[in-house]
């Protein structure tokens, strides 16, 4: 038995070993009445001894991998020997018998990553007779603090030994330190970067990395170009990055993330080789180019730029990262990026939207110096971006109404809206007419889509949906804001333009392009998302013929599916909406008014019950065409001819984002 083969000194003396060994089977292989038993760390220059003639043919070689499963006998190793300390240790009355917990031992079994020298260097630590065994595990765990105590040194002395053998250690050390920090993502769903994905990200050659890592192959695996690299001692990680423990082999995480700040920015700037486009109708085309162009070294620095800019150490006199920073062109290939990676798995492109807003107000209370002019950089860039978004849509009704909800946040508490619910919405009752609909406005997962005779051009919308509250409250802050948004700015003609498409589509009977659909709008909130719009919009218009004509029908019946939640309140606030501003732009009270609500898909002359004040609490269930007056209102509300003195309050329709259940509430202003 040759145990350590690796640990002779120096590479020369251990190939002589084999050599001999080699020269001896070959020789007097069966006079000899004994095998050779081999032990030995994975080194380069050993692994290609045993992988050509004669070794290759002479030997049989026995991988201490996860095919013998090894965690099942660490776990057992360190049960037993807890036992044993339980039962043999000087403190062994104040050793309860759950110590230590199954979660102590999974912990364990984790870090040793298959290799029993660091269960035994814990057992060996803990069990110390002249300390105390739980406050030694507790060490173990990070619980408690290592003073002057060496809980590794068995390890760390191996670790140690395996470094002062690296010939470009600072290479070395600056690829581990980096696959370190990239790979530390929990939580982030970021993937780490493979091996080549790495080289990519560095900006080092194709194979550098494998070369590199040549003299830690005992420690570290990078053999396969299409994983990331491995360590194959879990403690190896800790090791590197515990300055007490590595001594001149530390590697300083703040450092090594202010690195890969630099690296995802390199890969930010680089630009994407895409044809640009300038028609609506080219998005599928775009979207499938970007998604096969978009490189995963992109798609990482994008997810993981601002952690690391976090992370980065002390920012204030870091003059090249901020430089850096200042001029990444981070919103020029965001929605490239954003659109070449919606069509992955939700809990990837989900978060997208908040990536903005956080970069943002990353740079708005970072450290840099000068941070307001960084902000106020940037901020001007996601502006350009989405002014220049918005000229390519013609101005219409369906923009108008769009924009008017991004700009009244309507949609901060709709826990889903469909694309398919903007078709049902945008389309046009003229079949030659198209609407397009700046989805980009919702969702940085999106550019434009467009609506024709009632459907989507890329049916693949369909059941896609708007995300991101971050996202939805920087676009809102942008289009309330006339000195960002310039022309697009959301004022009370954009309102009233959105209250007339809002009253048309309500007013428009059910058919091929209006319908009903029980997955799609009552079970997602669809029809919630609807009710509130309509009336929001109302409550904001100003003064308009059309308004006026549309409700001032004798029959006026309003054709939407019913809500989910809160029916009666949504119902009594429409029908509020209705009223006051017939009062408020007709010039007279609206007196008999009454409003027929066909949610039912029936023929509307097929009216039932009246739907009073006692149905907005007791209720629920009516799914008949019914229609409302004015018992429906407040008892409180004092209705009078506008004549001077007094005059029916206004209703302000306000948003709250207090409870999902509750998403409009009246509120009287004094009268005026």
């Amino acid at each position: 038995i040759i145990d350590g083969l690796d640990e002779c000194n120096g590479a020369h003396v251990q190939n002589t070993i084999l050599n001999t060994i080699s020269n001896v089977l070959q020789c007097h292989r069966s006079a000899l009445p004994f095998r050779f038993f081999i032990a030995s760390r994975i080194e380069y220059h050993l692994t290609t001894s045993f992988s050509v003639a004669p070794l290759q043919g002479l030997t049989f070689r026995l991988a201490l991998n996860d095919t013998f499963q090894p965690d099942d006998d660490i776990w057992l190793y360190l049960t037993d020997s807890f036992c044993d300390i339980r039962k043999t240790h000087i403190m062994r009355t104040h050793l309860p018998d759950s110590w230590p917990s199954e979660a102590d031992i999974v912990n364990l079994v984790a870090k040793s990553s298959g290799q029993f020298i660091y269960a035994a260097t814990v057992i060996r630590y803990v069990s110390s007779p002249r300390h105390n065994p739980l406050n030694r595990l507790k060490v173990i765990h990070g619980l408690l603090p290592v003073n002057n105590d060496r809980p590794y040194a068995q390890l760390d002395a191996l670790y140690l030994n395996i470094l002062s053998d690296v010939e470009d250690v600072e290479a070395v050390l600056r690829i581990l330190g980096v696959a370190i920090v990239l790979s530390n993502n929990t939580g982030d769903f970021v993937e780490p970067l493979r091996v080549y994905e790495l080289e990519e990200f560095m900006q080092l050659t194709p194979g550098a990395v494998e070369l590199l890592l040549i003299d830690v192959l005992s420690v570290v695996d990078a053999s396969d170009n299409n994983k990331p690299i491995k360590f194959l001692h879990a403690s190896f990680g800790d090791f590197l990055v515990d300055s007490t423990r590595s001594c001149q082999f530390f590697i300083n995480p703040s450092k090594r993330h202010e690195e890969a700040a630099h690296f995802c920015i390199s890969a930010i700037k680089c630009k994407h080789q895409l044809l640009s486009y300038k028609f609506i109708s080219d998005l599928w085309f775009i979207s499938y180019i970007a998604f096969y162009t978009l490189t995963p070294v992109k798609g990482y620095a994008y997810r993981s730029l601002l952690k690391h800019l976090r992370l980065a150490g002390p920012l204030r006199d870091n003059a090249t990262l901020r430089e850096k920073v200042y001029c990444m062109p981070y919103f020029n290939h965001w929605r490239t990026y954003a659109i070449a990676t919606r069509d992955q798995h939700f809990t990837y492109y989900s978060s997208l939207d908040d990536g903005p807003e956080m970069f943002l107000e990353f740079l708005r209370t970072s450290e840099f110096r000068q941070t307001e002019q960084l902000y106020r950089y940037h901020q001007y860039s996601f502006d350009q971006t989405l002014r220049d978004s918005l000229k390519l849509i013609p101005m219409s009704p369906c923009l108008a109404f769009w924009s008017a909800v991004s700009a009244s946040r309507i949609l901060e508490l709709m826990p889903r809206v469909y694309l398919r619910t903007f078709a049902v919405l945008s389309y046009s009752s003229a079949p030659d007419v198209s609407a397009q609909v700046p989805v980009f406005l919702f969702s940085a997962s999106f550019d434009c889509i467009e609506v024709s005779n009632g459907r989507l051009v890329h049916a693949r919308y369909d059941r896609d949906t708007i995300s991101g509250t971050s996202y939805l409250l920087m676009v809102a802050d942008f289009l309330n804001d006339p000195s960002r948004a310039d022309t697009h700015a959301v004022d009370q003609s954009t309102y009233t333009t959105a209250a007339v498409f809002a009253l048309e589509f309500a007013v428009r009977a059910w058919g091929a392009t209006k319908y009903i659909s029980g997955t799609q709008y009552e079970d997602s909130n669809q029809w919630d998302f609807v009710w509130d719009a309509v009336t929001f919009m109302l409550s904001k218009a100003g003064s308009s013929p059309e308004l006026v004509s549309l409700l001032g029908q004798h029959n006026l019946t309003f054709n939407l599916g019913r809500p989910s939640t809160n029916v009666g309140r949504r119902v009594q606030t429409l029908f509020g909406a209705v009223h006051n501003y017939v009062l408020r732009f007709k010039g007279s009270n609206p007196s008999r008014l009454k409003i027929t609500i066909n949610w039912t898909e029936c023929p509307s002359d097929y009216v039932g019950n009246c739907f009073t004040a006692y149905d907005l609490h007791n209720n629920y269930s009516i799914r008949r065409v019914i229609y409302v007056d004015e018992s429906i209102l407040p008892s409180d509300q004092n209705v009078q001819e506008p004549t001077g003195r007094k005059r029916t309050a206004m209703w302000e329709y306000i948003i709250r984002a207090t409870d999902l259940e509750s998403v409009i509430t009246i509120q009287p202003e004094a009268a005026g």
